[in-house]
Order: C-alpha cells, then structure tokens, then sequence
C-alpha cells in the first residue's frame, strides 16, 4: 500500500496532474544516497486510505482563506481582496506488486468576498498506468481532461478583462523505456488540445481567444549511458509541431508551428552532498508564416539539489524553453527561467519551504521583454494523519519594456490552508 502524506497547495492549484508511477531502477541510474525534505516518508502522518479491492481510493478536502493585494495585476488603480477556496479531490491507485493503474478527479471553488466576477469552478480528470514487461522493460500511458481559469498575472492573458479567460484542455501520453546494461534508452509521446473561451473587456468589447485554440503534438527522446553507478552521460531531443484551429488573420496571421530542442549532459550524484541533471544544447521553433521567422537559441536544463544536512535541500533549477504568444503581431517567445529553493524540517511534523524565481520573456517581431519575478515563504503544520495546516506568503512582480510593452504590475498573496484526508 502506498502512504500519502499530507500535502497543502499554497497557490490554490488542486488541479495539478499526478505523476506516472515508476518501475524499480536498475542501480546504475538510481540517484537515492540522500532523500530530500518533500521526498521523505512520515508513515505517522500518512493518509491510509479506503481499501478496495485490490485498490486504495485517498480522498481530500482542501480549504483556503487568501488575500491578495492586486486581483486585476494592474499597474495603477490597485484593488485587494479576500478570496475563498474548497477543493475536493480523490485518488485512487492499484496496490499490485507489479505493474501500475491510477486515477484522479479534483476540482476548485472560489468565491471573491468583493467582485462577483472572479467567481469561478475548475476540475480535473485523468487516469494513468504502467506496464512492467520486465525488470528492464515498462510501457504508460496516461490521459486526462481539465477545465481551467488562466491567472490574471499570466502574459498572454489580455488586460482589463471583466472575467478571467476560461479554456478546456485535453490531454494523453504513452512512454517506454528499456535497459541495456549501462545503456538506458526511453521515449514519450504527447498530444495536448486547448479550447480557450471569448472574455469581454470592462466596457462591454468581446476579447476574441479562439483564435489561440490549437493542438499539440510532441515526441521526445533520451538515451542514458552509465559511467559509474553515480554518472550517466545523456542524449535528449524534443520535436513537436503546433497546430492552430482558426485560420488567422490579416492582423493575427496563423501561427502554426513546429520546434526541436537538443540536449546533451550528464546525470550525476557526488557522494551523499549534491545530485542532480544539467543539459546543454540548441533549440529552435519555426513558424509555417514567414512574418514571424522563428525563434531559437541556446538550451538549458538544469535540476540541482544540495544537502548540507539531512533536515535541508537546497535545490536550483534552469531552463530555456518557447512560449506561445496570444499577443497581436507575435507568435512566440523565448522563455529563460531560474529558481532556487530551500526546504527545512523544522520538526517531525513541520516544514518550512522558501523559493525565488526569474523568468525572462523575450518576444518575436514585436518589441517587447517581460522581467518576472516571484517569492514565497510556506509553512506546514502536520497535525495528524488525517488533518494539516499551512501559511504562505507569495510575491510577483512584472516589468515589461519596449515600444510593444505591457502593463507593470506588482502583487502580494497571503493564504492559510487546512486540509483534511482519509
């Protein structure tokens, strides 16, 4: 039987998708001499959950008070408010000692205690499995289905909207993966659909966005070769080819477009101290329409994490990546990003999280870069096995430059969470 561990979403995310459970990994590409702060069990406060069967069903129910210092992320005329969240959620997994079958749903109520407006319900369904062929040998597949709200802060959300952008999103993947003494070759394939709803501006004018519906396809690649039992060197490329609805127009041309991302570096741990991934390589998106060329440039894939000492991790991730742009005249950006964290156990039952990130946002054609920024401090207080608590703080801030350039903005976040599971 699987635990679960008490688990408290600061941002009021309850729509976050579980991960495909993995096989047991030969030792020459297990990376296991420490375990971080978020990985360690505490079987004490462990949901145990309803046994059915053959299955374990883990039921959850999230309630969040936040306050948040610009709902509307505008640059002047800030408006507060206090906002109410519930988020009921269910897990249900196999307890087979070969292979693996999960399922999920989740959904998100928010109520504003001043406009009426940022009201909303998100959900989210999805099931995923795992085929162990052999010791060596495994085959997923997972799906899923989410209706969502786009955040206010988010770059390709337009400005002065009387409700947030609404969209269905869609989704299903298979992987593989086989070992060849030190060589471990694995394979993912992806196909995502977006169906995003027209807003309405403040004054009464419709915000066209089905213009932004489209599907994904994507393929990635990886071969791993052992070095050592603490060294692999690998080999990865990513090729995927977007593919939009709407035919376009003489102002927003369609953006239809394919990409590859290429990657060589090494997976290593260094004794009990540092673990970790960091890739280098070449990426590029090409636009089918000439007006907007294509946007490439320098890869990066970076995941590092420290222990000073068994309570601490300190981690740091990096990575480049092209963004779609719902901005008129644009079809994409380059997004450069960077984070660091700190996680502590205080004690048994409390930990303490702390992060700050950088995201740069350099757009095609037109002339515009974002400078993102984000902070935030959470704090979770395990109760028992049945019952948590948390308080978070989390700041924002959007600078954007250029003759193209968006709004500023600056926001604070304040939420305490309780969270109840069986």
């Amino acid at each position: 039987m699987k635990l679960k561990l008490i688990t408290i979403l600061a941002t009021g995310g309850a729509l976050g998708l579980p991960a495909l459970a993995h096989a047991q990994v030969p030792d020459l590409f297990a990376r296991d001499r420490n375990v971080s702060v978020k990985e360690r069990p505490h079987p004490e406060y462990e949901a145990l959950g309803l046994h059915w069967g053959t299955f374990y069903a883990y039921p959850r129910i999230q309630f969040d008070v936040s306050h948040e210092t610009n709902v509307f992320a505008t640059e002047t005329n800030e408006q507060s408010d206090t906002m109410l969240r519930l988020a009921p959620s269910v897990e249900v997994e196999s307890d087979w000692t070969r292979h693996s079958l999960t399922a999920f749903a989740r959904a998100l109520r928010t109520w504003s205690n001043n406009y009426g407006n940022e009201n909303y319900t998100t959900w989210a369904v999805g099931t995923a499995g795992r085929l162990d062929v052999r010791r060596t040998t495994t085959i997923g597949a997972g799906a899923d289905y989410a209706s969502e709200v786009e955040p206010r802060t988010a770059s390709n959300t337009p400005q002065s909207l009387f409700e947030p952008i609404r969209y269905d999103r869609a989704q299903a993947y298979v992987t593989a993966s086989h070992v060849f003494n030190r060589l471990r070759v694995s394979g993912r394939g992806d196909v995502r659909s977006y169906d995003y709803k027209n807003g309405t501006l403040l004054n009464g004018q419709p915000v066209i966005q089905t213009d932004r519906n489209q599907t994904t396809y994507e393929a990635t690649a990886r071969a791993d070769y052992a070095i050592s039992p603490a060294t692999a060197v690998y080999a990865r490329v990513t090729y995927n080819d977007r593919a939009y609805d709407e035919p376009g127009t003489l102002l927003t041309p369609k953006r239809d477009s394919s990409g590859v991302n290429a990657l060589v570096g090494v997976d290593f741990e260094l004794s009990n101290l540092v673990r970790g991934e960091v890739g280098v390589g070449y990426l590029d998106q090409s636009f089918d329409n000439d007006i907007y060329g294509s946007v490439s440039g320098l890869s990066t894939r970076v995941r590092l994490e420290y222990f000073p000492t068994q309570l601490l991790t300190i981690g740091m991730t990096a990575d480049r990546s092209v963004g779609d742009s719902g901005a008129v005249g644009s079809a994409g950006y380059m997004s450069s990003a960077v984070q660091f964290t700190a996680d502590y156990e205080m004690r048994r039952n409390i930990i303490v999280e702390g992060r700050v990130g950088y995201i740069n946002e350099d757009y095609d054609v037109i002339d515009r870069q974002n400078d993102r920024w984000s902070a935030g401090i959470r704090g979770t207080y395990l109760i028992n096995r049945r019952l948590g608590v948390t308080a978070s703080y989390e700041y924002e801030d959007r600078s954007s430059s250029g003759v193209d350039r968006i709004n500023d903005f600056n926001t604070s976040r304040f939420m305490v969470s309780l969270v109840a599971q069986y």
